[in-house]
């Protein structure tokens, strides 16, 4: 049997800028939600965090490509503020950490990076944002941390160190510390290492909220297995893109052998007897790519829709209810190059409305301008579909109907 998902109409960008700041959303409210369900669920529970620190934490992006490069590009304020306007109240920003290690930078560009830095979040914060640092290494601190754990651990005292210094200058509601992103080593070195960087980072930092995190590409499940640390300020992050199949179909940045590379259309939602996913893997098959085939075929053991995800966030709730810690989930996305953009929306509504009406989670959409952007690259302006899947999710259509 076929099925048929509606066509998602798109208002226009003006539109629906004046239409949803009228609906609320700079108070703190999602039009297809009830008042008060999110981001007040977060809010109004002592999670240790102060409240007005969690809520400048509810709804935002992630900013690559100023920081994570050397020869990056500022941001257009005027787009800038237009995100603010739409209801964005947080910006991960992404700083290499080799362009602040002293093991692969010399101090003269370790110096100029720490001034771009605090050049970043004065224009950050003059837009209204809250902003977390967060260390981002590339591959170079990769390869060392995988190879020397302790010589990588030292790197990221390092870096810091020195970053410390520049956020210890802004006001402490409004500027975070995240400790190190989706850590590459094993679970039971970042078991020593992370409580290592938490103590070196609160040393620096008394009263700046941390964020921390599992090892390894910061699944939820490696998550609900860690006892959270006795200091309460702290907010613990994690990661979502399931199924990767669809989120990162048509990836270009891996090698030829990378099977996620010669998936296209993949759709959301999806099931495995699908008759289009079924005629995808015999063409997969009959094209030699029997490796994306066979991961298309795994990845639709079971049913990817709407509902997929709500499990998943139920328990980080349980997690956080429990613990009294809260939770952000600090990047999900779909790259756009492959994904239909009406079911790109579909998936980023239904992760949202998992984060926020299940998990009660505050969130960082990845990314801003590059293959996850949530801009249209056309017009360099927000992408009115997606900012209505991340701020306004209950107008995104979910429903698939049965051809008759």
């Amino acid at each position: 049997m076929a099925f048929r998902v509606p066509t998602i109409r798109r208002p226009a960008l003006a539109m629906r800028l004046a239409a949803l700041a009228l609906a609320g959303l700079l108070a703190g409210t999602s039009p297809g939600m009830a008042a008060g369900a999110f981001p007040g669920c977060l809010t109004d529970r002592d999670l240790g965090v102060a409240p007005e620190r969690l809520g400048a934490l509810a709804r935002g992006f992630n900013l690559p490509g100023w920081l994570d490069r050397p020869d990056g590009i500022p941001p257009e304020r005027s787009v800038l503020r237009h995100l603010r306007i739409l209801g964005m109240t947080h910006i991960r920003l992404p700083v290499t950490g080799e362009l602040v290690m002293a093991k692969f930078s010399d101090e003269g560009t370790i110096t100029r990076h720490l001034t771009h830095l605090r050049a970043a979040l004065d224009l950050l914060l003059d837009e209204g944002f809250a902003v977390s640092v967060d260390l981002h290494p590339g591959s170079h601190f990769a390869e060392l941390y995988r190879d020397d754990s302790e010589a990588g651990a030292l790197a990221v005292e390092d870096a810091w160190t020195r970053m410390a210094a520049v956020v210890a200058g802004y006001p402490k509601d409004r500027v975070f510390a995240e400790v190190l992103n989706e850590p590459v080593t094993t679970q039971d070195v970042w078991a020593e290492h992370l409580p290592r960087f938490l103590a070196h980072l609160r040393a620096l930092l008394p009263e700046t909220t941390l964020i921390a995190q599992p090892y390894g590409p910061q699944r939820p499940e490696v998550l609900l297995g860690m006892t959270p640390f006795d200091d309460p300020n702290i907010v613990y992050a994690v990661h979502f893109y399931d199924p990767m199949v669809f989120t990162h179909q048509g990836l270009t940045w891996s090698t030829d052998a990378d099977p996620l590379t010669h998936l296209k259309g993949v759709p959301f939602p999806a099931r495995r007897l699908d008759p289009k996913i079924r005629q995808m893997i015999v063409d997969l098959r009959a094209e030699g790519r029997a490796s994306s085939a066979a991961v298309l075929d795994s990845a639709l053991a079971r049913d990817w829709n709407a509902q997929s995800a709500d499990r998943l966030f139920d328990a980080l709730r349980t997690w956080s209810d429990t613990n009294r810690r809260a939770v952000i989930l600090n990047e999900f996305g779909v790259l756009r190059f492959e994904a239909a953009p009406d079911d790109r929306a579909r998936w980023l509504a239904a992760v949202v409305t998992a984060a926020e009406a299940r998990g009660c989670a505050a969130w960082t959409h990845w990314d801003y301008a590059d293959g996850f952007g949530l801009l249209d690259p056309g017009t360099g302006l927000p992408d009115d579909l997606v900012m209505r899947a991340l701020l306004d999710p209950g107008s995104i259509p979910q429903t698939v109907d049965a051809d008759k």
